[in-house]
């Protein structure tokens, strides 16, 4: 069932399986990224939220920490547009410690 939604807010498209992804993760990282994408759909900028480079404008990327994990939740959206589009991850530390390890 879709809940209605409020005055000015945008719609969110979330990409793939991201909204399961971002379920999966820790509850701090949820609130995070879930306020940050809260505000956005609301026509603000979220004081996590810095520009994503390479991909033009209104695309931005919220990175929360938590334990020894990074997981980032990319967004774009923008004044002419009426929605917004999701994709969330993690980013594994590992993965540059064994490339570096493989190289020596």
């Amino acid at each position: 069932m879709r809940r209605k939604r409020a005055a000015g807010e945008k719609p969110l498209h979330w990409e793939g399986g991201s909204k399961r992804d971002l379920m999966a993760m820790p509850e701090a990282v949820i609130r995070h990224i879930g306020t940050a994408l809260s505000v956005a759909q609301y026509g603000g900028k979220h004081p996590d939220a810095k520009p994503w480079k390479g991909l033009g404008a209104g695309v931005f990327e919220v990175v929360s920490d938590f334990d020894t994990n990074t997981f980032r939740a990319v967004y774009a959206c923008g004044s002419s547009t009426r929605s917004m589009s999701c994709t969330v991850f993690r980013r594994s530390r590992g993965a540059f410690a064994r490339r570096r390890r493989l190289s020596n």
